[in-house]
Parts: C-alpha cells; sequence; structure tokens
C-alpha cells in the first residue's frame, strides 16, 4: 500500500517537474532593469476597396455638454481613383440603475453621412464635430460605416454623472410604519 502511494506522489512530481521545464516562460524576475510594456491601443481600421479608413477621438475624455469632435482618415493605396461614402454615427446609452434588471441599449443620437473621392495614393483627414451634445453619465459610442462594413470606437463615459444609486432613483418609498394601513 504504501509503495503504491509513494508511486503515485512520485509520478506526479516528476510531470510537475516536466510541465514546469517545458512551459516555462523565462526569467520571471523584474529586476531594477525591467521595462514597463508599453500600452497599445488598437485602432479600428475599416477596409473597403482596397482603401483603409480609421475613425478617431480627438479628445480621451468627455465632459457634459461637450460636443465630441472626430477625425476620419481615409487612404487610397490603389493605383485607381476610387469614390467611397462613409456614415459616421454616434450612440448614446443611459446609466442602467442597479435595481434594474434590464441594460439600457445604446441609441443612434447623431449621424454624418460623407462622400470621399480619393485619386491613386491620395490620403485626406476629415474633421467632424457632432451635432449633438453629450450627456453626463451616459455611455458614448462612435460607428464608422461604408456599405455593410463597418467599425466600432471603444465606448467612453461621459464625466460627471449623476447618482444611480439608491438615491439617484427618485422618490424614496416611505418606512413602513408610515405607510398608511391597507
Amino acid at each position: 500500500m504504501k509503495c503504491g502511494v509513494l508511486m503515485t506522489v512520485a509520478v506526479a512530481v516528476a510531470v510537475f517537474a516536466v510541465t514546469v521545464v517545458a512551459l516555462w516562460p523565462g526569467n520571471l524576475r523584474a529586476g531594477r532593469h525591467a521595462k514597463p510594456l508599453p500600452a497599445k491601443i488598437a485602432q479600428p481600421v475599416l477596409e473597403v476597396n482596397g482603401c483603409r479608413a480609421t475613425l478617431r477621438r480627438l479628445a480621451d475624455t468627455l465632459k457634459p455638454g461637450d460636443k465630441p469632435e472626430l477625425e476620419l482618415e481615409v487612404t487610397n493605396p490603389t493605383d485607381r481613383p476610387i469614390s467611397l461614402e462613409f456614415a459616421v454615427s454616434m450612440m448614446s446609452a443611459a446609466p442602467t440603475p442597479p435595481m434594474s434588471r434590464m441594460i439600457r441599449l445604446p441609441m443612434p443620437v447623431w449621424k454624418h453621412d460623407s462622400l470621399i473621392t480619393l485619386e491613386p495614393g491620395q490620403a485626406r483627414r476629415v474633421k467632424l464635430t457632432a451635432g449633438k451634445a453629450v450627456t453626463a453619465g451616459h455611455s458614448v459610442s462612435f460607428a464608422l460605416r461604408c456599405g455593410k462594413r463597418q467599425v466600432n470606437l471603444p465606448p467612453l463615459t461621459v464625466s460627471g454623472g449623476a447618482n444611480v444609486g439608491p438615491a439617484g432613483l427618485g422618490a424614496r418609498l416611505a418606512p413602513r410604519s408610515a405607510r398608511p394601513a391597507r
């Protein structure tokens, strides 16, 4: 009996050692000279008919009442002129109250259509300002569409939101003792 237990433990230790050696990533010590990894946020790119289009926000934060500014950059690396129709839209979602089971879905609040014609090898940048101001506490996202293809920017929450906790849900219920009897 003891021999079987010892054999099981020995096999488990051997398997552990082989696994650690095979999957060990290298030196795990950070040390004084360790360089932090740079933060890289992927920029969504829309590719249509050989052209590349990117949409980016010009501000990383939004305050209530701001009208977001965007930049649409389109590049034509092909050897032929091309015309593309782009649609940029802004969606906004109100904060979900903590007592609710339903999330608030983003609703479209602004849209801009533009036709861009580019010669071979040409690039163009178009600055856009949303026609609608953002609301405090709302989550705002942007989408770039060309035909059936679409890319979305990550959502951004507008600062200065109202308290959505129990105090922000409107009138509180009166204590049980103060309620009228039925």
